[in-house]
């Protein structure tokens, strides 16, 4: 795959973004619509998600 586009809403924009940062060489734009706000690069801002969040962003690190 090459020139990916992704696109994402709320933690949706959250994993598009993330999945941007790690296979940059794939994904070409991303869209993030209304997405989920991470304080401090995903620091303590998951602290305030909820389980299926938490999960959510759990399996990104998969990508």
């Amino acid at each position: 795959m090459k020139n990916l586009i992704v696109a994402g809403e709320s933690i949706g924009g959250v994993l598009s973004a993330t999945t941007a940062v790690k296979l940059p060489k794939i994904v070409n734009k991303i869209f993030l619509f209304n997405p989920y706000d991470y304080d401090n690069y995903f620091g303590e801002g998951i602290s305030r998600a909820n389980l299926f969040t938490k999960f959510i962003y759990s399996i990104s690190a998969y990508l």
